[in-house]
């Protein structure tokens, strides 16, 4: 924002020169970028941040500054004289777009005389770098720098049918600007039109056939609030961008629409003469302000910046502010009301911030640290950091995908694919879905509605799956970390943890045992097939925590892969990640490395097909008492040296003392009990 020195002073006399002005203004947060010499006059240029909209005129800065130097704001009310006849008789205007327009203003002045701007007026823009156009342009475009509210005039003449329309533009339509370029619109973009065409794109640019030039003789005023989002993405799809669309882009104060517009009516009979028709069209009328109180207690202010300020001088620089004190002054709590040109200010801390800016950042003492304490990561925010950290260092990548999915892929894994009689003992079964009347996005590769709030977060991940073989990336590795939607849910919206890979099963139960030793749960988990129907025939589990099943794992049926167009197989994996974490262990527990040697004795079983390598570790470790310190799976073998329908385990246990070495006799009795506990509860037989 580039503030004329001279001009500045028509409001404010801080009694200083430039540079001590601008130092001051540098220490109370605008960044100064340049001061630059203008003929007679300095050019401030001042950095604004995003959301300070008041300080996009003069006037805001003039406020900042009067506050820094404890002077008064001097703001003139315009005075306005106007004929007999009614504006309504010279324009009609109506609002079709209320959402990108919330309020419209037209003020119409007859018999104007379109000329050079006065010297002082030219010199002004000059010093922002803004070029002189004639009168009636030059003042759109001083009132607009004078107080942050872009103004438009049109020729009132070359408005067609007498009539001003705010609407959507029609798809295809096309305006030539004041910039001589031809405009392609399209439907989201709103326009101000006349009887026949549209004559200004809203909040970016005026049009062409309608612009004031020498010929102008009546000129109808525009002060309006145009949607800000609406603003940024029409400016930015026709490249064009303007002061006006700059300042519309980060809202305007409604509350300053009026005045905007009498300024500007009052420098046009001032400079260009003419009559002003009575009255003002405003669609819709614009609302009474009603502010949000804030409550500021006043010990915080110390709490949190580490000096006392007077609570005098506080409420001063509040209210110096424009924030009116609502109630009593009070050393405990007071309530204040924001400006309407103040919208950044929502709660307690911005006022805070506000006094440290005005009492200056520079009384804050350095060596005094504020009483504030940092929080710290909660439990779960620990453990989620960890399953992040181990599942990027196996090479998945995290992902984040929509809620809502069509019901394709939610059918993949919740309805007719269901085992009905597994669903209920998983926790993790289908419910009837929750629906959008309106969906709101749409499957772009199958141009099917997406309005379905998902049950699981395997079919999203699975389209994620796709979309990345079809760019030729055949190895994406991908895991989310999300909320599903279950109404039978005791919390409604359960986290899920969950993997797609084209890693084998056993590869990414790997990684999922990591996981589990990184939280310490390890113990607390357990393995048993399941022959759930979405998984190829022996290549499917459920996981269990405490005994509990809490999620399942497997390679996906090729024929489901197929509904989605999946080419590589694919493995999945998905938990209830409430339950993972509530067992999780995040402090470990340091143990004592045992001085003495280990002893291994390898088993081979032979049992039934069907007994798992789960049910013979939980017997083995039940029967081996506290000497074996850890039990390994080595191999399984099935062939013509066993008899069909059997298969052997190979193991090794390894046994260990902390207080001796152990005898022979001891880890034989206990390799004698382990023999006996697995032929009486596994049927299981010792091959040589």
């Amino acid at each position: 924002m580039i503030v004329s020195w001279k001009w500045l002073q028509d409001y404010i006399v801080p009694g200083c020169d430039v540079e001590t002005m601008a130092e001051k203004m540098t220490m109370s947060g605008f960044n100064l970028e340049s001061i630059e010499q203008v003929g007679d006059d300095a050019a401030i240029d001042f950095e604004i941040t995003s959301n300070r909209r008041d300080c996009l005129g003069l006037i805001g800065i003039a406020r900042e500054i009067g506050v820094l130097f404890n002077q008064p704001l001097k703001l003139n009310s315009p005075s306005l004289k106007s004929a007999t006849a009614k504006v309504e008789a010279a324009i009609v205007v109506e609002n079709r777009a209320t959402d990108l327009c919330p309020h419209y203003t037209a003020r119409v002045i007859k018999g104007v005389k379109v000329g050079p701007s006065p010297s002082w007026m030219v010199e002004r823009l000059a010093t922002l770098g803004i070029k002189s156009i004639n009168n009636i342009v030059d003042i759109t475009n001083y009132v607009m720098m004078e107080c942050g509210q872009p103004l438009h005039a049109f020729d009132l003449d070359q408005l067609k049918g007498g009539k001003i329309i705010i609407r959507r533009a029609s798809s295809g339509e096309k305006m030539q600007s004041i910039k001589h370029t031809e405009c392609q619109l399209t439907g989201e973009m709103c326009v101000i039109a006349d009887a026949e065409r549209p004559v200004a794109i809203a909040g970016v640019m005026g049009g062409l056939h309608t612009e004031i030039t020498s010929q102008t003789t009546n000129v109808l005023l525009e002060v309006a609030d145009f949607n800000p989002l609406s603003v940024r993405t029409t400016a930015r799809k026709l490249a064009l961008p303007s002061d006006s669309s700059y300042r519309f882009g980060r809202s305007v104060d409604r509350q300053q629409l009026e005045w905007a517009s009498q300024r500007a009516a009052e420098l046009v009979l001032e400079l260009a003469g003419g009559e002003l028709l009575a009255g003002v069209i405003s669609i819709p009328e614009i609302p009474a302000y009603q502010p949000t109180a804030i409550t500021l207690r006043w010990p915080q202010v110390l709490r949190i910046l580490g000096v006392e300020i007077p609570v005098e001088q506080g409420v001063h620089i509040l209210q110096a502010l424009g924030i009116k004190l609502a109630g009593e002054v009070s050393t405990i709590s007071m309530s204040f009301l924001p400006p309407s040109w103040r919208n950044d200010l929502e709660r307690e801390i911005d006022l805070i911030e506000e006094l440290a800016r005005h009492y200056g950042y520079d009384k804050i003492p350095e060596n005094v640290a504020p009483k504030v304490v940092t929080s710290s990561a909660t439990p779960w925010q620990n453990s989620v950091n960890r399953i992040h950290q181990v599942l990027n260092a196996c090479g998945f990548q995290e992902a984040y995908t929509l809620s809502f999915v069509t019901r394709q892929v939610f059918d993949l894994f919740h309805g007719s694919n269901h085992q009905a009689t597994d669903n209920k003992a998983t926790g993790l079964e289908a419910t009837e879905p929750g629906k959008l009347r309106e969906p709101l996005t749409v499957d772009h590769s199958t141009r099917r509605q997406e309005n379905i709030l998902r049950q699981s977060l395997v079919p999203s991940l699975l389209v994620s799956r796709r979309e990345n073989e079809k760019r030729g990336t055949f190895d994406s590795e991908l895991y989310e970390i999300s909320r599903v939607f279950l109404d039978d849910s005791p919390t409604g919206e359960p986290y899920r943890l969950t993997m797609v890979s084209g890693k084998s099963v056993l590869e990414l139960k790997g990684a999922l045992e990591a996981c589990c030793h990184k939280l310490q749960v390890w113990n607390s988990i357990s393995f048993k097939v399941s022959d759930r129907r979405e998984f190829s025939p022996g290549r499917g589990m459920e996981i269990l925590v405490h005994g509990q099943i809490c999620g399942f794992m497997g390679e996906l049926k090729n024929e489901l892969a197929g509904v989605i167009d999946l080419k590589e197989t694919t493995t999945i994996c998905e938990l209830d990640l409430d339950l993972i974490v509530s067992s999780a262990q995040l402090i470990g527990q340091a143990r004592a490395l045992s001085p003495y040697q280990a002893t291994v004795r390898d088993l081979n079983f032979v049992l039934d097909d069907e007994v798992s390598w789960d049910a013979l570790s939980q017997v083995i470790q039940q029967a081996a008492g506290e000497l074996l310190e850890e039990l390994k799976f080595d191999s399984m073998f099935k062939g013509k040296q066993i008899a069909a329908g059997k298969k052997s385990y190979l193991t090794k246990l390894v046994y260990r003392a902390t207080d001796r070495t152990l005898t022979s006799e001891e880890i034989d009795t206990s390799i004698k009990n382990v023999v006996a506990r697995c032929q009486e509860q596994l049927n299981a037989e010792l091959r040589a």
